[in-house]
């Protein structure tokens, strides 16, 4: 796949939206997340995301928070006081 790097930064440059413009991306584009929060954060977006409404990916990302999070001790009961408020 031929991505064209310059016709993209063309576009951001003329004010062409960036959710626009990321349409020419090929779908098999993968995203990096960098993300920074505090235990009480990981563990309330794990009670809210984690529900089985919640779409497919964000559950995953909710696992994924989960796994790095859960060497803290207090993180599964800041998990089941989230979930009260």
């Amino acid at each position: 796949i031929n991505f064209n790097h310059e016709w993209f930064n063309e576009n951001i440059k003329e004010g062409v939206a960036p959710e626009i413009t990321r349409n020419i991306l090929p779908q098999c584009t993968y995203t990096t997340l960098v993300v920074s929060m505090t235990v009480s954060c990981a563990a309330r977006i794990y009670g809210l995301r984690s529900a089985k409404y919640a779409q497919k990916e964000i559950r995953d990302f909710a696992e994924m928070i989960k796994d790095y999070f859960v060497k803290y001790p207090e993180f599964e009961s800041l998990i089941e006081i989230s979930k009260k408020n």
